[in-house]
């Protein structure tokens, strides 16, 4: 009976060298967001000489109908305001931005990713120190001028 009290004891304590953390995967890296140059620039590897713009015109929030952005053709974005008469207001100076086929950004910040879907425009802040943004777009509709 000894030497089964003394086996049980010895099983014991061997049980205590039994790990149960390997097979714990690692977090996968967040994807980083890489900018992907000034695509109307012409020293840019992906310059497009006819001109690269397709956030251009006016954009009213989708959900907000009153606020609104308008990017010109001479690469700069205003914050509209629509009033209820269909008249419309753009306020500030303009801000200059470059774009490309994933984003454009005013000076080096803000990145803000876009795509354009069904005549909708959606937008992402890309901040967070380069880390892929997927949550919280703001969508646009465009407005024919």
């Amino acid at each position: 009976m000894k030497k089964l009290l003394y086996f049980l004891f010895i099983c014991s304590l061997c049980m205590g060298f039994v790990s149960c953390g390997g097979d714990d995967e690692p977090e996968p890296e967040p994807e980083k967001f890489v900018w992907n140059g000034d695509w109307n620039d012409p020293n840019d590897k992906n310059y497009k000489p006819e001109g690269y713009n397709p956030i251009e015109g006016l954009w009213r929030g989708d959900n907000n109908d009153e606020y609104g952005l308008y990017f010109s053709k001479d690469f700069k974005t205003y914050i509209v305001t629509f009033f209820p008469n269909g008249q419309y207001l753009t306020s500030g100076t303009g801000m200059t931005y470059t774009i490309n086929d994933k984003a454009y950004r005013n000076g080096y910040i803000p990145i803000y990713r876009y795509e354009i879907k069904d005549n909708k425009l959606y937008l992402v802040n890309q901040a967070l120190g380069g880390i892929l943004v997927t949550e919280g777009w703001s969508v646009y509709i465009k407005v024919k001028e």
